[in-house]
């Protein structure tokens, strides 16, 4: 609150909520304090370097904004797999708007104006761990709050290595053997194939794996999908 003294420095000021304050040199003064719920701050004496005077007015007016808070989510839920977009949502309560987002995407800092109480962006996050930090807000009376943040794992899509023997006898078996990645995909996995027009699926299979396959004729068969079983990523 501004204070406009006159006399000789230094002033003494007693306020209606019982701080006593000392202002020294010609100004301009500044009396800087927590509201607490206050709507309304008196002068109830002051005095210079000999006299003891009088205020004008006596009564200051206070206007106390509540402090704007954020929330940030994301819209949904399950995994998420490399290429897939994500929703996230900003939330606004208390304050008054429009709002502005600070908020910081892995290392890239964004802002986001004119926002009412609530904002979405679709992203698509890399492949790992994805973390985006809502700073803070500001809203329409200047008022800064806090937000939160956010942290979402992005699964790899699954890979294999498949070899096997190419030729056997009648009534013999192939060994097809698999080897499951990237490192970063958990597993396990399962396999999708077709065999002479016939739809397949081996059974579970963990990092390095095989299965049988025991053809009666000449078959040819195709390794279509792959499906990590603990991030369903295919």
């Amino acid at each position: 609150i501004p204070l406009t003294l006159t006399g000789k420095s230094p002033y003494r000021v007693i306020f209606s909520n019982t701080d006593t304050v000392t202002f020294n040199g010609a100004g301009p003064f500044n009396y800087v304090f927590e509201p607490g719920g206050l709507n309304s701050l008196g002068l109830t004496a002051i005095s210079d370097s000999g006299c003891v005077g009088t205020v004008s007015p006596s009564l200051a007016n206070i206007t106390t904004h509540s402090l704007p808070q954020g929330n940030l989510s994301r819209v949904g839920n399950g995994n998420i797999c490399a290429g897939q977009p994500i929703t996230l949502k900003f939330d606004f309560t208390n304050g008054q708007a429009p709002y502005t987002a600070y908020w910081i995407e892995d290392t890239l800092a964004k802002i986001e104006t004119a926002l009412t109480s609530s904002y979405s962006v679709t992203v698509y996050p890399p492949t790992g761990t994805y973390t985006v930090r809502f700073d803070s807000t500001r809203d329409a009376n200047g008022c800064f709050g806090t937000g939160n943040s956010f942290i979402q794992t992005v699964y790899p899509l699954p890979t294999a290595a498949i070899a096997g023997n190419t030729l056997i006898c009648d009534s013999s078996s192939s060994t097809v053997k698999f080897n499951f990645g990237p490192a970063d995909s958990p597993g396990p996995w399962i396999v999708n194939y077709d065999s002479s027009s016939t739809s397949r699926q081996t059974p579970t299979l963990h990092r390095e794996d095989y299965i049988f396959l025991s053809p009666t004729e000449t078959t040819l068969f195709t390794f279509k999908v792959i499906t990590d079983i603990t991030s369903g990523c295919s």
